[in-house]
């Protein structure tokens, strides 16, 4: 029985021993996740902040162009009310014989005697044919549709300009482009 102690007593010693040991390990491994899981969660904090900020901005951003695209269309849409009235002006006088719109035509030859129809007595150099108001509101009305595309065209570019130039100055330029052949 006396060896039997000092071995039963080793035995309870290892146990305690091991105990304290799987307790320490136990409370380290308890603490090491409290700190992974603290330094998750304020990453993960921040990456919401971050987002929420980023999306505020792009918000504000967003707005600001939609304002600068409406003035944009508000303007076209004047200017083109305006140069449809003008037209219709022009195209009115055109068609009663108020307007009259001539062409540059070549003089007859010396002593031919032909004279153009509808020619206006010309100087040296400027002899000149006046069209017929239905050619002339023809004409008239090619010119305007032309300007009236040119016009579209433009607001489109200045849209596009206001969009590129809205994107750059929110820190969001895009990459340089390659020079084209």
């Amino acid at each position: 029985m006396a060896t039997a102690l000092p071995l039963l007593l080793r035995l309870a010693l290892a146990a305690l021993v091991g105990a304290v040991l799987w307790a320490t390990h136990a409370a380290g491994v308890q603490s090491g996740r409290s700190a992974v899981l603290a330094d998750w969660n304020a990453d993960k904090a921040r990456t919401a902040q971050g987002t929420a900020t980023a999306a505020a901005q792009a918000l504000q951003h967003s707005a600001a162009l939609g304002d600068t695209l409406a003035q944009l269309i508000t303007d076209h849409q004047k200017a083109k009310a305006h140069d449809t009235q003008a037209l219709a002006s022009l195209l009115a006088g055109v068609r009663a014989g108020t307007v009259r719109l001539s062409v540059p035509t070549r003089e007859p030859a010396a002593g031919t005697g032909a004279a153009l129809p509808g020619a206006a007595p010309a100087q040296p150099g400027q002899a000149r044919a006046e069209l017929a108001p239905e050619a002339a509101a023809d004409l008239v009305a090619i010119a305007g549709d032309g300007d009236d595309a040119t016009h579209d065209l433009n607001t489109c570019l200045d849209a596009y300009d206001a969009a590129r130039a809205r994107v750059n100055a929110a820190g969001h330029a895009p990459p340089s482009q390659p020079a084209q052949p």
